[in-house]
C-alpha cells in the first residue's frame, strides 16, 4: 500500500524486503530528522529558556493541520490539493484517481506525525510535517463494524468507534461502528488541539480565564470542526481541507 500512497504530507516510502530465516520484514522510509509531534508538544511543555514562548506559534499550527488536513484529504479521495514535490510527480499517476479506494490511516496520534527539515539551509520556513506509520491502515472498503473499533491508540478513536452516538430509532442493538476517513478527521483534531496546549487539551473542557488567547478563532473552529461528535456532520479528509 505504501508504495501507492504520494503526497508531501505522508511519509515516503523508499524500498522494503522480506528475510525468510529467521523471518524479518523490514521497510525503509524517509528520515524525518525533528523527531514527531508528540517531542515538539513535550519540549514545549517543559520549556525552560528565559523570555522563550512557552506556546507552540499560530502559525506552525496552521502549517500543521494544512498539511496533515491534505494528507487525510489524499487518502480519502486520491487527489491533492497541494503541488507535488519534484520526486513525487515523476511517480504519480493521475490515471487511478478515478477508481481510488479510500484509505483509512486507524492510528493518528502524536507519535506517529513526523517532522523534517527543509532542505534549504537557513530557510525560515517551518519544518515538513508528515504523517507516518500505516502499519494499522487498511482501505475503508475492507473495514467492518464491531471490534475492529478497538484497533489502534484508544484515546484517540472516534465516539462511534466504541458506540453508535446517535442510534437508529429502529435500531435495538449498539454496535461500534469500523474506522472511516472522518474517525481518522476526529483523531487529527486531538493532536492539534494538543500541540495547542502541549498535552493538556483532549484531557480539558475548560479554558482558564487566566490564560492568554494566542490562536485565531478561525483556527479553533476549524479543528473543533474535525471532533464533532454525530459522524454524520463531521467532515472527511477532502471537506476539511477544500472548505472556505
Amino acid at each position: 500500500m505504501m508504495k501507492d500512497l504520494i503526497h508531501n504530507s505522508i511519509i515516503h516510502y523508499v524500498s522494503s524486503f522480506v528475510q525468510d530465516s529467521p523471518f524479518r520484514a523490514t521497510v525503509y522510509m524517509e528520515y524525518c530528522d525533528r523527531g514527531s509531534l508528540r517531542d515538539m508538544i513535550l519540549a514545549y511543555k517543559y520549556r525552560k529558556e528565559p523570555h522563550a514562548p512557552d506556546f507552540v506559534p499560530g502559525s506552525f499550527v496552521w502549517h500543521a493541520f494544512v498539511g496533515l488536513a491534505g494528507a487525510l484529504g489524499y487518502l480519502a479521495t486520491g487527489r491533492s490539493c497541494v503541488p507535488l514535490s519534484l520526486e513525487a510527480v515523476k511517480n504519480y499517476n493521475t490515471a487511478g484517481v478515478g477508481s481510488w479506494v479510500p484509505v483509512v490511516h486507524r492510528d493518528i496520534k502524536p507519535d506517529n506525525v513526523f517532522l523534517r527539515s527543509r532542505d534549504t539551509p537557513g530557510s525560515a520556513k517551518p519544518f515538513y510535517v508528515v504523517l507516518s506509520d500505516f502499519g494499522l491502515a487498511q482501505r475503508e472498503s475492507e473495514a467492518r463494524p464491531g471490534r475492529q473499533g478497538l484497533v489502534g491508540s484508544v484515546e484517540y478513536h472516534a465516539p462511534e468507534l466504541a458506540f453508535d452516538p446517535y442510534p437508529d430509532a429502529a435500531r435495538e442493538n449498539l454496535q461500534a461502528g469500523p474506522h472511516t476517513s472522518k474517525s481518522d478527521v476526529w483523531a487529527l483534531a486531538h493532536p492539534l488541539r494538543s500541540l495547542k496546549a502541549k498535552g493538556r487539551a483532549a484531557k480539558r473542557s475548560e479554558l482558564d480565564i487566566t490564560e492568554k488567547v494566542v490562536y485565531s478563532e478561525y483556527l479553533e473552529r476549524s479543528i473543533t470542526w474535525g471532533a464533532v461528535r454525530d459522524p454524520t456532520d463531521c467532515p472527511d479528509g477532502w471537506e476539511l481541507v477544500t472548505a472556505p
